[in-house]
């Protein structure tokens, strides 16, 4: 005996079918509306960015940076270089802060505080390696993120603060001791205001503009190098020392010789006299 297989009517088929190609359509629309509306599906939202003026540099992970560079320099002419330093620090958008020119000859040297804008260094280090030979160069890089956002975070509480005492004070129903404690605690928050506006605005200017320390001096040659250019110089500084031994002498000979003068002067005033009586009462005595 065997059994009959059940039939599935072709109708409930067709509408099986029907009904699965509906699901798919509608799960595709609404995955469109979604991605066109910028929701994204099963997603927690993202962080926000910390906010920081495209103006001032940032290192590639959005870090506000200090930098401080110290370079030392050995160039032909000291003072030509300074020159050429000062046109160069112009021309890439920046200023010399202090300079100091010292020493004579073999022993002049400069030293200069140039700024730079931080998005020029690379640029101006190009420069600097064009004015002579590197002898030694450092730099420091100070990650200042954490302590502007910190100043940031600060500055917008107390300018709402000001704001709340400033709609406070705005009211008509306070009384006068109101008012004053008001307007006292006002003028705390600006004075708060104020200085860290002034903190921010000098750690905004040390990010903005990088800082360099830079030393001139003359180049030194080897001796074994030019060696009767060596002795000759050699000769003309050992003439060059002595001469100024001579005058040195003359210098100081001129200088305590008329207190000599003068004390000589005293003691003959004194000594001749007192010789004298002494030798008149021996010779009374005599």
């Amino acid at each position: 005996m065997e059994l009959a297989t059940p039939r599935i009517p072709l109708a409930a088929v067709l509408a099986l079918v029907l009904l699965a190609i509906g699901a798919f359509a509608l799960a595709g629309c609404l995955s469109k509306s979604a991605a066109s509306r910028g929701e994204p599906a099963q997603e927690s939202p993202a962080q926000p960015a910390p906010v920081i003026p495209a103006s001032l540099p940032l290192a590639p992970a959005g870090r506000a940076l200090v930098i401080t560079v110290t370079s030392q320099l050995e160039v032909d002419d000291v003072e030509a270089s300074v020159d050429r330093l000062r046109k160069a620090v112009a021309g890439r958008g920046g200023y010399v802060s202090g300079s100091t020119l010292s020493g004579e000859d073999e022993a002049r040297s400069a030293q200069l505080e140039v700024r730079v804008p931080s998005d020029k260094l690379d640029a101006f280090r190009s420069d600097l390696r064009g004015l002579g030979e590197p002898t030694s160069e450092t730099e420091h890089v100070e990650d200042v993120t954490e302590q502007r956002a910190d100043l940031g975070a600060r500055l917008r509480n107390a300018r709402a603060q000001e704001a709340r005492l400033l709609s406070l004070l705005a009211e008509k129903s306070a009384n006068l001791a109101d008012v004053i404690a008001v307007e006292k605690e006002l003028g705390s928050v600006r004075e708060s205001i104020e200085r860290m506006d002034a903190q921010q605005r000098g750690l905004d200017g040390k990010i903005q503009f990088a800082t360099l320390n830079i030393s001139l001096r003359p180049k030194t040659v080897a001796v074994w190098r030019h060696p009767i250019a060596s002795i000759g110089n050699a000769v003309v500084n050992g003439l060059h020392h002595a001469w100024t031994l001579v005058v040195g002498l003359c210098v100081v000979a001129a200088t305590v010789l008329p207190s000599i003068a003068a004390l000589l002067l005293i003691f003959s005033c004194v000594f001749f006299p007192v010789r004298m009586l002494s030798r008149r009462r021996q010779g009374a005595r005599a």
